[in-house]
């Protein structure tokens, strides 16, 4: 989720469409999203489960139901080529999510992220993307690898500076 704009705007888009009601953000209340039980796959065809409810200041609905949609697994953000995108050691997520959203395009939530610290690992800067379990757009975990300087080792085909 969180492809356009947000998790709740995209939900609420997609209710919109199913429904044939504009609804705003101020007209629903979603709850904690669950992975769909084996059955409910079968049936619905989609991973996630959220209870949503009318706000008390609505007066387009009332009442309660169980929406059901597929939330996106962070572990598919791993084909994504992070190597001219160049982060540094110690990052928490409110500094790296923003510079990773830029190269990305896809406006993740920081709110709905596990705190990680950006990492070295054999020369490279990783970080873990982890959703948290309220997430409504997303779920799963991925490692992102970024790039990094180049060794000194690389610039050179033999021992002899030429033009020194």
């Amino acid at each position: 989720m969180s492809i356009f704009v947000t998790s709740v705007a995209d939900l609420i888009s997609m209710i919109n469409v199913a429904s044939g009601v504009t609804f705003t953000a101020s007209d629903l209340v979603f709850g904690t999203p669950r992975a769909a039980t084996t059955a409910e796959v079968t049936q619905y065809g989609k991973n996630t489960a959220v209870a949503v409810r009318a706000s008390d200041t609505t007066t387009l609905v009332s009442g309660f139901t169980t929406f059901y949609y597929n939330r996106l697994d962070f572990a598919g953000l791993s084909n994504f080529d992070l190597t001219n995108c160049q982060l540094a050691e110690g990052l928490g997520k409110a500094d790296w999510v923003p510079l990773v959203q830029g190269y990305l395009n896809v406006p993740l939530t920081v709110a709905h992220l596990v705190e990680h610290i950006t990492t070295t690992v054999a020369g490279k800067v990783n970080t873990q993307l982890e959703a948290t379990s309220g997430s409504l757009g997303w779920f799963g975990t991925v490692t992102l690898k970024f790039g990094g300087l180049p060794d000194i080792s690389t610039a050179f085909t033999d021992n002899h500076l030429n033009g020194f």
